[in-house]
């Protein structure tokens, strides 16, 4: 028989005490959470009658009700339990359910169905932080575990049939498009630095008001304390402000609180991005080629150097696929001093359809920073080029290594030079030479 056990949390830390005053916590139903699909799937079921089965308290937490109120598609399904892990680890495996345990330190369980995970948290506070770290204790506080989170819009809860419970006002600040910290902004942010990149990113996706001045401020008298977190927690943050909706007002703002000098002090340009965020709209409705934050992180540093774009790779610990996209982005902005725009896509070897949507959106940003907004002959261009550059790296090239070697080429990294050569004198003529042509132009090379 499963025994459930709360480390209730009888001696809170000083600033708990002073946050978590009667008139801050609000303890009824305030609301119905919207039906989402995702919410009421089998999968989500499962995991509620597992977590269920030895009456315990669940409620599902963080961004899938924040999302589901704003009836935005929810990416991820969190719960919260007032049962310890180790309880909510032996319910998943007598429901027959994949755990994984790697954040149960911290109090976490992951539940994998089907491929989707499922993160259960017990009900914890933050007894100890140090900007980046936590030592949490469990609880059987929802009010409390609610006190702990970042951002008001984030403290949100719900049960499974659906009532919403809001402790710090949270849907009404979601519904008048303030991102602004639970309790003290300075607080928050000391507890991880991380939260003022956090900041800027929930801005940018759900803020359509005047920045929340306390939350800013704090965001700007830690900027410093940045410097101190790992790249990758800071280039995973960068790339989902990258990624949002309005980019260009997030990282304004960074730039006027001096988070920008601190993590990304060479991007000094945001006119670059302007420029790429208007042609991806343009093209997501007539390519349908989307966002991507790969391409606006190098808008960022476009006319760089090559050895200072990989040098700023590095800093970001991007992966060497990402980093041959930046390199394909830079080698086309440098041809297109040489090269009519054609040329420079058909220059490249790469069959990789997002490389062509790089090369043809970083070129096109070329032709129309200065201007207003891209013409209609503008679009034509651009659009004509596209689509022969998909056109041509559907094609297949009609010779191979095979050939090289039968027409005298010697083993070894030549035959790939040689075919290079080839491929390069195909494309530049539209893919049209069929493979007689090619060989003949490989006889002509040797």
């Amino acid at each position: 028989m499963l025994h459930r056990t709360y480390k209730t949390a009888k001696l809170l830390p000083q600033h708990l005490k002073i946050e978590m005053t009667p008139h801050k916590i609000q303890k009824h139903v305030i609301a119905k959470l919207p039906r989402q699909p995702l919410l009421t799937a089998p999968a989500t079921q499962a995991i509620v009658s597992a977590l269920t089965a030895n009456g315990a308290q669940i409620r599902f937490v963080g961004g899938c009700v924040r999302d589901a109120v704003v009836n935005k598609k929810i990416k991820d399904i969190d719960f919260a339990t007032t049962d310890s892990p180790d309880i909510v680890v032996e319910l998943l495996k007598k429901a027959n359910l994949k755990v994984l345990k790697t954040g149960i330190k911290h109090g976490t369980v992951i539940a994998v169905i089907d491929k989707t995970n499922f993160e259960i948290t017990t009900l914890r506070i933050d007894r100890l932080t140090d900007g980046r770290h936590a030592t949490v204790e469990f609880t059987d506080s929802w009010g409390l575990d609610a006190a702990r989170r970042d951002f008001t819009i984030n403290a949100l809860s719900a049960t499974p049939n659906g009532d919403i419970f809001d402790y710090f006002n949270g849907l009404e600040d979601l519904q008048n498009g303030i991102v602004r910290f639970v309790g003290s902004a300075n607080i928050r942010v000391q507890e991880d630095y991380l939260r003022i990149l956090r900041f800027f990113r929930f801005y940018s996706t759900y803020g359509h008001t005047k920045i929340d001045t306390k939350s800013f401020e704090a965001c700007q008298k830690f900027a410093h304390k940045l410097a101190s977190l790992s790249n990758e927690r800071v280039r995973d943050e960068l790339f989902q402000i990258l990624s949002s909706k309005n980019p260009i007002l997030a990282l304004k703002m960074m730039r006027s609180a001096g988070v920008l000098a601190v993590i990304f002090p060479e991007a000094k340009q945001l006119k670059n991005l302007e420029v790429i965020v208007q042609i991806e709209k343009i093209m997501l409705a007539n390519r349908g080629v989307g966002p991507d934050p790969l391409r606006r992180f190098f808008s960022l540093i476009l006319g760089f150097e090559l050895i200072n774009v990989k040098r700023i790779a590095k800093k970001f610990v991007l992966s060497n696929n990402e980093l041959r996209r930046l390199t394909a982005m830079h080698d086309a902005v440098m041809q297109l001093s040489t090269e009519e725009p054609q040329n420079c896509i058909k220059l490249s070897d790469e069959e990789n359809p997002i490389v062509t949507a790089d090369k043809i959106i970083i070129s096109w940003s070329s032709d129309l920073i200065g201007n207003v907004k891209p013409s209609d002959t503008m679009k034509k261009k651009w659009f004509a080029i596209f689509d022969a550059a998909i056109r041509e790296n559907q094609l297949s090239f009609p010779v191979n290594g095979e050939d090289a070697l039968r027409l005298g080429v010697p083993e070894g990294p030549k035959i790939g030079t040689v075919l290079k050569t080839v491929k390069r004198w195909w494309k530049m003529g539209g893919c049209e030479a069929d493979r007689d042509a090619c060989l003949h132009y490989l006889k002509k090379l040797l």
